[in-house]
């Protein structure tokens, strides 16, 4: 009970005292309430209640309260502090809002606040002043006390809004650090404040701090500060300082920053940068540079700072750069940084984000490698520079040649910096500068770089650039002022000419003249080069001669192409000479093809950079005949190499050619001039030699000109003017000449064919236009003479004077394969042929001799000799020509083609006084030799003439033959005509099946005949008229002809008759032998050297028209005249004449003289004996006649004479002679004068002995009346005679 009542009693007390309690704070309240807004009355006692509380100097601008519904607010605004000038930290605080603890004020007897808010707070923090403070003890300064009972209380809990923090640097940098929204809260162990910051110009993005210190001073202060960054865009913050050239940038940065305190000061401070980014739009793509991780770490040391970094990774586009890291030391004297593995690509993209106007030129850099270097500087921004870079490359640019795997390190001190490069097994990226890139073994380079009279300089004494191709040592000095000035000299060694084109600058030498330089240079051995700079690089190549520019080169065993299309220089020693804007190469030797240069080539650009126009000049001296294979490979061997086809040179010429070429079009010029120095051509359509050409040929490219030239064709004088003109598609040369043509010079290449027929000469004007076209080449030459001044010695009617003028006119028409030929000699001869260009012979031709031009035929020559009245005996010798020409072979080439037909036509024609009607030959060739068909009305002949050489004979076959003899008035032949000819008669046979000379029918007649070279041989010859065979064979040896053989005739009376000889004999069969020689050809009968003997014996027979004065009376009574009747013949009775049985004798001939003694006569009513002579040279006879009766008959016998001397010689020995007989009775009879006018003189009729004629005796017989003949007179007067034929 008492328990319970005690603890009602403890309760109601409590309750009391909480009542009391209660009310009292009601009272209070209350009048705190009410007096609030009268509270900025105080503002002073506030001031003064800080100032004791804090000892702080704090100026409040204005006070304001209220009552809130957890008690009493204050506000104060515009609070600041009287020292913050001096104070190395400056307080403002814009407004302040407190919310009063009124019992913790009460108790404490300070104002104490549960809550309260800082807005507009600002600390101006001196950082170097507040180092100061804190490394002194004694040092303290005003806001010290309110800045650590605020942060670094006990107690405490506020908010900070809209406040910044702005930290000045020693260097006078400043940072500034905004407080958007920090709750502080403290606690006796410690002091923590969490909340947003920002920083000025950052719009978007979070910022969030967290504090946690210890301490209850700024000199005890410690813990760590940590701040995170969030998404947040500094795009606005850069854009000031970004290129232009980003759109639509966007950052996106986040991070952490560790900041640890200890005893007041910083000791580390580390950031750890969480994956960041920055965006920004260009040229169309979307770009993002990131930092993926990375740390840095801050750490005081020994009155400096160092920098420590973990490996920094950066990526662009998803591409990751290598990993970099930093180291540094700071310190109030110097400041350095080391750096390792710094990716030049990452330097290059944070470079381009600069706002700068060299930036943007950095764009196009590809630029790799990594860093590492030194930079130091001290407090009067004395830099101190070392850079070292590894695997360093980057493209081309701005005409700095791009490099890889490069070594470079530049060491900066005192404006001055020295700078080594080293690269092996790399290549230099040229890009536009050279066809592509230069590879290296080895490239090395020292360079100084220093400042003199505010003027920079790069100089070097070691430039060194090496490859397979090349070495090339170089010293330069660069200046760059406002104007940059280059001073250099180089030395190239090696390298063929086939690498050349890669060394070639593009960025200094124009496109064109660089491709005319590739396509030119196609092979070589660079020997050496030297080039020389020197002047302003703006005024390169020093057209206006302010500097100086030289390259000199020379190149060995070069192949050059001097023109598009032209041929390669090889072989040629060439010298390279660039001096400023102008190049010039010189080819000094070499070969051209197939020249060799006897003069310098010269190529000459007068401006490089006006590379329009390149020249080549060429001079030379050559052999016309290498000019054909020459231009065949040039340009202008369409249709330069046409007109050398035809128009071929031999012999040296001088030449001299400029080439203009277009280097835009590659287009040639070419013009020069050809001086023919006595050289020779040859024509080759018409096929015309010209020696000894002279004179100046002019030409412009496909224009030629060469006027007042002088030649030799055929060693006759001939003057030729030449104008071409015209395009590959049609080309034309006209070509007018004059030869002064002669005779003895122009009849030797007719194959002897005119051989002495034609003497003189005279002018032939000649016209030629060559056309050269695309479908081929074709040409018409004409030519035309008034032969005045040349003779002709052709038979009628192509006999001439020299007085006389005929018109010779003729026309060649010619092309690629042939050539026609036309020509009209005063309209009485013409020619037609076609000369083959690939044989250089005519293949077809056509002479006709008349008024009629024949035209081409057909294959080979063809001549037509047609003529009204024609004596062929004058043509003979020519058409033996023609015949006789030599058939084509290997080694030689006639001008004539071999003869394919020859023919003959004339109405009225003569043939060795033989006339013809209607004669019509015609030769051809068969495949044995030639065929000759000859038709008139007197004859049908066949020959067959073998060729040259063949052992066959000539063939003639003759179906009829009529040999009608005319008169002939021909004088004595000459005694000294070479008869040498006939030992090479050829082999003949012939066969006429129907001969007749004159009136005499001769029937069938063959011969064959041959000659050795020795003598020609007969070997047969027959007439055969059936009932009359005459058969011989003889030779000619030496000048004399011999013949031998038979006649055989059934009844020589009758072949007498028919071949109107005289003769008394009558049925009588005949038998004669003969052996004839004479001085002369076989065909030239010569009575006055004949000689021989003729044998002969006639059978029974009768000498008709004979009067035997009553001798067949006695006949009658005679033996033989039973015996005649009984063999049934009674011809002795009743038929008129004086009949025999036989007759025979021999009859020698010497000198033309025939002798006989035994000729002898066995008549019916008498025999009959003769002895004597016949002078056949003068037609004198001599002859003794006996004329013995027959014993049984006693029967008187009467002789009669009859003379008839036509009928031969064996008709003279039966008409002339009657030998003597022993009879009864004897009858002498003497018979002189002449054959023609025989005398018959009886001169015994008494039976003795008669004396033989002399003449028996090779002595004619003593007349009693006038002297005997003892020396035959000499033949003044050959008898006449008729060519035996057959």
């Amino acid at each position: 009970m008492q328990v319970k009542t005690f603890c009602f009693f403890c309760i109601r007390k409590i309750w009391q005292v909480f009542a009391i309690t209660l009310v009292t704070l009601a009272v209070l309240v209350s009048v705190v309430k009410y007096s609030l807004p009268y509270a900025n009355e105080y503002r002073s006692d506030i001031e003064q209640l800080l100032y004791e509380q804090l000892d702080v100097n704090i100026s409040i601008g204005a006070i304001s309260a209220s009552w809130e519904s957890e008690g009493p607010a204050l506000v104060l605004e515009n609070l600041t502090f009287v020292d913050n000038q001096s104070s190395p930290i400056a307080l403002s605080i814009a407004k302040t809002s407190l919310q009063l603890n009124v019992l913790e004020s009460l108790r404490n007897l300070q104002v104490r606040s549960n809550y309260f808010v800082l807005e507009g707070f600002s600390a101006q923090v001196d950082v170097a002043k507040l180092a100061e403070v804190n490394d002194s003890d004694s040092a303290d300064f005003e806001q010290q006390s309110l800045i650590e009972s605020l942060f670094l209380g006990e107690t405490g809990h506020f908010s900070i809004q809209s406040s910044q923090l702005n930290l000045t640097m020693k260097s006078g940098l400043q940072h500034t650090l905004l407080l958007n929204d920090l709750i502080w809260q403290n606690s006796p162990n410690s002091h923590k404040g969490e909340g947003e910051v920002a920083i000025p110009g950052l719009q978007q993005g979070r910022f969030t701090a967290r504090l946690s210190l210890t301490g209850s001073t700024l000199r005890d202060l410690a813990g760590q500060v940590y701040l995170q960054a969030q998404n947040v865009d500094v795009a606005e913050w850069l854009t000031e300082q970004i290129s232009t050239q980003k759109k639509h940038i966007a950052t996106e940065l986040n991070g952490e920053l560790w900041l640890g305190l200890e005893h007041g000061k910083v000791q580390g401070v580390t950031i750890n940068t969480l994956p960041s980014q920055m965006q920004w739009q260009e040229g169309g793509a979307r770009h993002s540079l990131a930092l993926t991780r990375g740390q840095l770490k801050l750490m005081p040391r020994e009155k400096q700072w160092h920098l420590t970094s973990s490996e920094l990774e950066f990526s662009l586009d998803d591409k990751q750069f290598i990993p970099a890291k930093l180291q540094g030391v700071f310190s109030d004297n110097l400041r350095r940084i080391w750096f390792d593995d710094i990716s030049l690509e990452l330097v290059k993209q944070f470079t381009l984000l600069a706002q700068a106007d060299w930036v943007d030129s950095l764009a196009e850099l590809d630029v790799h490698g990594t860093l590492q270097g030194r930079i130091s500087w001290n407090a009067e921004r004395q830099f101190d520079v070392w850079l070292n870079a590894k695997q360093l490359g980057w493209s081309n640019h701005n005409g700095i040649p791009g490099v890889n795997n490069l070594r470079a390190e530049m060491l900066w001190q005192n404006n001055a910096a020295v700078i080594n490069l080293f690269s092996e097994q790399s290549q230099l990226e040229t890009a536009d500068m050279f066809t592509k890139p230069l590879a290296y073994e080895q490239l090395h380079g020292e360079l100084q770089l220093y400042q003199l009279n505010n003027e920079w300089h790069l100089t070097s004494d070691s430039l060194w650039f090496n490859n397979q191709d090349i070495t090339l040592a170089a010293e330069m000095h660069l200046t760059l002022a406002e104007v940059a000035q280059l001073d250099l000299y180089a030395e190239l060694l090696g390298g063929t000419a086939q690498t050349a084109g890669d060394y070639f600058p593009h960025t200094v030498m124009q496109q064109s003249l660089i491709d005319y330089l590739n396509r030119g240079i196609l092979g070589g051995q660079l020997l050496n080069t030297q080039v020389l700079l020197s002047g302003p690089l703006s005024a390169f190549p020093f057209e206006d001669r302010n500097g100086q520019f030289e390259v000199l080169s020379y190149i060995t065993q070069a192949e050059f192409l001097f023109a598009p299309d032209w041929p390669a220089l090889k072989n040629g020693d060439v010298t390279l000479h660039f001096v400023n804007e102008r190049m010039d190469i010189y080819a000094n030797s070499g070969s051209l093809i197939n020249q060799q240069l006897s003069a310098p080539v010269v190529v000459t650009l007068p401006n490089l950079n006006q590379a329009d126009n390149l020249y080549v000049d060429i001079s030379h001296t050559t052999d016309a005949q290498t000019l054909l294979p020459f231009f065949a490979k040039t340009p202008l061997s369409d249709p330069l190499v046409n007109i050398l086809n035809v128009v071929q040179g031999k012999g040296e010429m001088s030449t001299e050619i400029r080439l203009d070429i277009d280097l835009r079009t590659l287009a040639v010029s070419a013009a020069g001039s050809v001086d023919l120095n006595g050289a020779d051509i040859l024509l080759k359509q018409p096929g015309m030699q010209l020696s000894g050409v002279t004179g100046i040929l002019h030409f412009v490219d496909d224009k030629i000109e060469l006027m007042h030239s002088n030649a030799s064709w055929l060693d006759m004088p001939i003057s030729i003017q030449v104008m071409a003109d015209g395009d590959r598609s049609n080309y034309t040369v006209n070509v007018d000449a004059t030869l002064l043509a002669q005779s003895q010079h122009l009849v030797p290449y007719t194959q002897g064919l005119l051989d002495g027929f034609i003497q003189g000469e005279n002018a032939l004007n000649a016209n030629v236009k060559l056309n050269f076209s695309e479908q081929g080449f074709n040409y018409k030459a004409k030519f035309n003479a008034n032969l005045e001044g040349v003779s002709s010695a052709f038979p009628a009617p192509y006999q001439k004077d020299k007085e006389e003028t005929w018109l010779l006119q003729g026309e060649v028409l010619g092309d690629d394969i042939s050539n026609l030929i036309t020509v009209n000699l005063a309209d009485k001869l013409f020619f037609n042929g076609i000369l083959d260009n690939e044989s250089a012979q005519l293949s077809q031709a056509q002479l006709s001799v008349g008024k009629d031009n024949k035209g081409l035929v057909g294959e080979g020559l063809h001549v037509a000799i047609t003529q009204q009245q024609l004596e062929l005996d004058p043509w003979l010798e020519f058409i033996d020509r023609i015949i006789s020409l030599p058939s084509r072979s290997a080694d030689e080439r006639p001008a004539l083609p071999p003869l394919q037909q020859l023919t003959v036509q004339s109405a009225s024609a003569r043939v060795a006084n033989i006339p013809f009607t209607d004669l019509e030959v015609r030769m051809f060739p068969n495949n044995d030799g030639m065929t000759m068909r000859v038709n008139a009305k007197e004859a049908r002949i066949t020959a067959l003439l073998p060729t040259s050489g063949s052992s066959r004979p000539i063939r003639i076959d003759s179906d009829y033959l009529r040999i009608n003899l005319l008169e002939s008035h021909d004088g004595p032949e000459s005694p000294n005509e070479q008869l040498d000819w006939l030992t090479r008669v050829p082999a003949i046979e012939f066969n006429c099946s129907d001969c007749k000379l004159d009136s005499y029918q001769l029937d069938k007649v063959s011969a064959s005949m041959f000659g050795d070279g020795k003598q020609l041989t007969v070997s047969e010859i027959v007439v055969d008229k059936k009932e009359h065979v005459l058969r011989g064979s003889g030779h000619w040896l030496d000048g004399v002809s011999k013949f031998e053989g038979v006649m055989n005739s059934k009844d020589i009376g009758e072949l007498f008759d028919e071949f109107d000889l005289t003769s008394t004999i009558k049925d009588s069969r005949a038998n004669v032998s003969y052996q004839f020689t004479w001085q002369g050809a076989p065909y030239d009968f010569d009575i006055e050297t004949l000689g021989g003997e003729i044998t002969w014996e006639l059978g029974e027979g009768h000498l008709a028209e004979i009067s035997d004065q009553g001798a067949r009376v006695f006949s009658l009574l005679s033996l033989d005249s039973l015996i005649r009747k009984l063999k049934l013949d009674f011809r002795d009775v009743f038929s008129k004449g004086f009949f025999y049985n036989q007759m025979k004798g021999s009859v020698q001939l010497e000198k033309g003289i025939a002798y006989t003694k035994d000729t002898k006569l066995d008549g019916v009513p008498a025999d009959l004996s003769i002895q004597g002579y016949a002078n056949l040279n003068t037609q004198e006879i001599n002859y003794d006649l006996a004329v013995a009766p027959q014993v049984t008959s006693s029967i008187p016998v009467i002789v009669a004479w009859m003379v008839n001397p036509v009928s031969g010689l064996a008709a003279l020995a039966l008409d002339k002679v009657i030998h003597s007989a022993r009879v009864i009775s004897e009858i002498k009879f003497k018979v002189t004068g002449t054959m023609q006018e025989p005398v018959v003189k009886e001169i015994d009729r008494k039976s003795r002995e008669v004396e033989i004629p002399q003449a028996a005796r090779n002595q004619p017989p003593v007349d009693d009346d006038k002297p005997a003949i003892t020396e035959q007179p000499k033949s003044t007067n050959r008898p006449e005679h008729k060519p035996v034929t057959g």
